[in-house]
């Protein structure tokens, strides 16, 4: 798997993560 393409998918994550403590 390309690096990049994981650091991409990890920010994802955190922004989901980040949304969902918002509510």
């Amino acid at each position: 798997m390309n690096g990049q393409t994981e650091v991409s998918l990890h920010n994802q994550l955190l922004r989901a993560d980040a949304k969902a403590r918002q509510y």
